[in-house]
C-alpha cells in the first residue's frame, strides 16, 4: 500500500489474528492510533438459536500493539516473534512489528457475528542524509540533509485491517456456543 512518503506499511503474513506490519523503508514509529468504524458489519447469525440471537449484541472491538505475536513470518528458516507497533520501534522490510485485535463481548450476553475495521493511523520518521527517494525526497523549506547534517522527515500513513467475530458452537456452554474474534473468511 503505497503511502505518501513512499514509504509502505504493508500487512503481508496475517498470522490468525496477529497482523505483522512491514515498512518497505527503515521508518521509526512515532505513534500510533486505532480507530474502530460502528456499527459493524453484520454477518450471518442463523448458528445462533433464535433465544441466544435475540440477546446477543455487537462485541467492541479494537486494535492494539500485540504484546507477543509468533509465526507470523518464515525469516531464516523459522517463525519469528515480532515486537509490538509502539512509539519508538524501528521498521523495515525484514523486522516488522504486530498489532493484534482487542476484543471484549457484553458478558452474559453473547456477541453476533459481525465484521470490524479499523483504521490504523502511523506517525513515521525517517533519519534523512540526502533527498534521493521516499520521504527524504519530499522534504520542505529547502532543507537538503547530508551525511555530516541529517534531518528527520515525518510524515502520517493510515493503513486498514478488519477482523471478524464467528460464532462457535459449544452445546455445553450458558448460550451453546460463543463469539470468538478471528481473521475474516476469504481475506
Amino acid at each position: 500500500m503505497p503511502s505518501l512518503s513512499g514509504s509502505r506499511l504493508d500487512n503481508r503474513t496475517p498470522n490468525g489474528t496477529c497482523l505483522v506490519i512491514w515498512a518497505a523503508d527503515s521508518v521509526r514509529i512515532e505513534n500510533v492510533h486505532f480507530r474502530t468504524s460502528y456499527p459493524p458489519v453484520a454477518r450471518d447469525a442463523s448458528e445462533l438459536d433464535a433465544e441466544v440471537r435475540q440477546r446477543a449484541k455487537f462485541a467492541t472491538v479494537n486494535y492494539r500493539a500485540a504484546p507477543q505475536c509468533t509465526g507470523g513470518a518464515e525469516l531464516g528458516g523459522g517463525p519469528q516473534g515480532r515486537q509490538p507497533c509502539a512509539p519508538g520501534r524501528i521498521i523495515d522490510s525484514r523486522a516488522g512489528c504486530a498489532v493484534e485485535p482487542d476484543f471484549t463481548a457484553g458478558d452474559p450476553q453473547p456477541a453476533l457475528p459481525a465484521r470490524y475495521t479499523t483504521t490504523i493511523t502511523w506517525s513515521l520518521s525517517k533519519g534523512c542524509t540526502d533527498a534521493a527517494s521516499g520521504p527524504c525526497a519530499r522534504l520542505q523549506g529547502g532543507v537538503q540533509p547530508s551525511s555530516g547534517r541529517p534531518v528527520r522527515a515525518f510524515w502520517q500513513v493510515t493503513t486498514t485491517v478488519a477482523s471478524c467475530v464467528l460464532w462457535i458452537d459449544y452445546p455445553e456452554g450458558v448460550n451453546r456456543g460463543e463469539g470468538v474474534v478471528a481473521q475474516c473468511p476469504g481475506s
